[in-house]
C-alpha cells in the first residue's frame, strides 16, 4: 500500500544558505530574512551562477556585495556589513517612486545606515530588549518601507552632525531632503493601513517627533504657533502626526502585540492603574487642579475636562518614571504624553492660556529624566524659559517645581560629563 503522499508547496531557490540548511522558507527580504533577523543569525545568498541583464535591476556589486533585490549577495547580516559602499549613486539616490527592492546606495546613504545601527538606535530606549528592535527589527521593516527608511536616515543625519560638527551644514541639507521626501510617502501609506505597512507606519510618528525636537535646536516653537502665526495654522504636524501613529498601534493594538515591536509597544496597565491609585507627589499634582477652578477662573466644562485629562497622563507617567523598575525607561514614556493628552488641551496650548502652559511645564519634569540624551538636551530648557516669558510674572511661582527640578538634573548631567572626561 503506498505512503502517504508529500503535499507540494512552492520551494524558494533564491532563499539564503540558513533557510536551505534549516529547509525552511525563505522569505527572501534583504539584506536578511526574517527568520535570520529575529535570531541574530548570519544570512547569506548565494551568488547566481547566471543572470540576464535586464532595465529594471542594477548589475550585481563585485565580490559578491549588495546588488539588488534578487542577485544579492551579503556576506553579512550585521549593520556593519552595510557601511561599505557597493553601488555608485547619487548624493541622495532614494526615488519615493521606486519600491525598496530597487533602491541604489550612495556611499553617504550607507554611512548612515551604518551610524543608525551602531548609535542612533542605541539612545531610543534605556531597556535592553527596545534597544534590540531599534537596531534590528525596524531597520529590517524600512527595507520594506521606503518612508520609514527616510526618517530613519533624516533622524540620523542630525546625531551625525552632532559627532561631526565641521559636516553639519551638509548633513542637515541631507536629513531635510530625507525628511521631505518620507512625509508625503507617510500621508499616502497611513491613508491605506494594511497588514503590510501598519508596523512602519506606527514607528514613523516617533521618528518624526524626535526629528523635529533635534531640527528646532532648543527654540522655543516645538508646542506653540510662531506669534505671526494663528494658532490653527501651528497645530504642529510633528504633534498629529505622533498622535497618529498612536491611533494606528490602539486600533490594532492585539495583533501588533504579537509582532516583532511588541517590546516597544507594550503598556503596563497594572503599572498605571497602581501609578494612578498611588500617584508620586500627589499634593503638588493636586495643587495645579486650583488653576481650572471654576468659582476662581472663568472656565468651560470642556476645558476643565482637558486639563483634567493632561493632568491624570502626567501623573500616572510621571509616577511609573520614578517607581523604580527594570522597566522604567524615561524617554519613551516623556515622547507617550504628547501622544495621550487630549486634543482639546493641545488647543489651549496654542492659544497659550495659563494653565494648559503650565501643565506644560510640567511636562518637562518627564524630559528631565533623560536630559542626557542628545535628542532631548536642552529642550526642557528652552520650553520653560518660552513658558516663563509667556505667562509672565504673576505665574511664575506655579512652575517653580519643573524649573527646580531642571536644575538638579543639569547638575547631576554636568557632573556625570565631569567625570567621563576626567
Amino acid at each position: 500500500m503506498p505512503g502517504p503522499r508529500r503535499r507540494h508547496h512552492q520551494k524558494s531557490r533564491g532563499g539564503c544558505m540558513t533557510c536551505k540548511q534549516k529547509r525552511i522558507k525563505c522569505d527572501e527580504i534583504l539584506p536578511s530574512c526574517l527568520y535570520c533577523t529575529t535570531r541574530s543569525l548570519e544570512c547569506t545568498y548565494p551568488i547566481p551562477k547566471s543572470r540576464p541583464p535586464t532595465s529594471n535591476h542594477s548589475s550585481a556589486a563585485p565580490n559578491g556585495q549588495l546588488a539588488n533585490s534578487h542577485g544579492v549577495s551579503t556576506h553579512s547580516a550585521s549593520p556593519q556589513s552595510l557601511s561599505t559602499p557597493v553601488v555608485s549613486a547619487s548624493p541622495l539616490a532614494f526615488s519615493p517612486n521606486l519600491p525598496s527592492k530597487g533602491l541604489q546606495w550612495s556611499s553617504s546613504d550607507l554611512e548612515l545606515l551604518h551610524f543608525y545601527t551602531t548609535e542612533t538606535s542605541l539612545t531610543f530606549s534605556n531597556v535592553f530588549e527596545r534597544r534590540y528592535v531599534w537596531q534590528h527589527v525596524i531597520p529590517h521593516i524600512a527595507f520594506s518601507n521606503d518612508f520609514l527608511l527616510h526618517g530613519l536616515l533624516a533622524l540620523t543625519a542630525l546625531h551625525l552632525s552632532r559627532v561631526s560638527p565641521e559636516r553639519k551644514d551638509r548633513l542637515w541639507a541631507t536629513a531635510s531632503a530625507h525628511h521631505a521626501v518620507s512625509l508625503p510617502m507617510f500621508r499616502s501609506a497611513i491613508n491605506d493601513i494594511s497588514s503590510v505597512n501598519r508596523q512602519a507606519c506606527s514607528v514613523f510618528g516617533i521618528l518624526v517627533a524626535v526629528y523635529e525636537w533635534v531640527s528646532a535646536e532648543n527654540t522655543s516653537n516645538l508646542f506653540f504657533a510662531n506669534a505671526d502665526h494663528c494658532a490653527e495654522s501651528s497645530t504642529l504636524e510633528w504633534v498629529q502626526l505622533l498622535r497618529g501613529s498612536a491611533r494606528i498601534v490602539a486600533h490594532h493594538y492585539e495583533e501588533m502585540i504579537q509582532g516583532p515591536l511588541e517590546p516597544i509597544l507594550r503598556w503596563d496597565n497594572t503599572a498605571e492603574h497602581e501609578a494612578e491609585a498611588n500617584p508620586a507627589e500627589s499634593t503638588k499634582f493636586s495643587a495645579l487642579e486650583h488653576l481650572w477652578d471654576p468659582i476662581k477662573v472663568p472656565v468651560t466644562d470642556s476645558e476643565v475636562d482637558s486639563l483634567n485629562g493632561a493632568l491624570r497622563w502626567l501623573k500616572v507617567i510621571y509616577t511609573v518614571v520614578v517607581t523604580p523598575s527594570s522597566d522604567n525607561d524615561p524617554p519613551s514614556f516623556a515622547l507617550s504624553w504628547p501622544a495621550r493628552v487630549p486634543e482639546h488641551y493641545l488647543v489651549m496650548v496654542n492659544e497659550r492660556q495659563p494653565a494648559a502652559l503650565i501643565l506644560l511645564a510640567h511636562f518637562c519634569l518627564l524630559l528631565n529624566k533623560a536630559e542626557d540624551l542628545w535628542w532631548l538636551r536642552g529642550i526642557s530648557r528652552s520650553l520653560l524659559q518660552e513658558i516663563h516669558r509667556t505667562i509672565g510674572a504673576e505665574w511664575e511661582t506655579w512652575i517653580a517645581w519643573p524649573l527646580q527640578d531642571l536644575v538638579l538634573c543639569e547638575f547631576k548631567y554636568q557632573n556625570q560629563s565631569g567625570a567621563i572626561q576626567r
